[in-house]
């Protein structure tokens, strides 16, 4: 299991618990590689795991920054009007991730700073997000529609 598919579980969990009523907005800050390369994937593995988080399908999605510029961020707008925030950014010393999970009675808040040990796997593309992103970044401009 790598630690994005770790983390994606430990917060599904404490959102599926009920305890935050239904969640409405994530909030996702990534600095896990200092490879510019895996920003991509792991900006969309994060997303996929917001989505799920928020519980509905995915509307529409705006990526800003890249590769070239060090660092992706990107707004999702789910089915049912919830918003996620993800940015992935290089990490330059101490890997560290950092979530925040609002609900209608309550707040998640998850600071961690994984062990390399953990992070050696290279994070699985997630094909259709990893995608969407990248064709947002393309186009300069939000996407609407589920990802293909």
């Amino acid at each position: 299991m790598t630690y994005l598919q770790w983390l994606d579980q430990t917060i599904a969990a404490r959102v599926q618990s009920g305890a935050l009523g239904t969640a409405v907005f994530a909030r996702v800050d990534l600095e896990l590689s200092a490879d510019h390369g895996l920003l991509a994937p792991i900006a969309a593995a994060a997303v996929a795991s917001a989505v799920r988080w928020l519980g509905g399908s995915a509307r529409s999605l705006y990526a800003q920054g890249g590769v070239r510029q060090g660092m992706i961020s990107v707004l999702v707008v789910t089915s049912s009007g919830a918003t996620a925030l993800i940015s992935a950014a290089p990490s330059y010393g101490e890997a560290s991730a950092h979530v925040l999970v609002t609900g209608q009675h309550g707040t998640l808040r998850w600071d961690d700073l994984p062990d390399p040990a953990l992070l050696a796997a290279r994070p699985e593309t997630a094909g259709p997000w990893q995608a969407w992103i990248e064709n947002s970044l393309s186009a300069g401009r939000a996407l609407e529609g589920p990802p293909r």
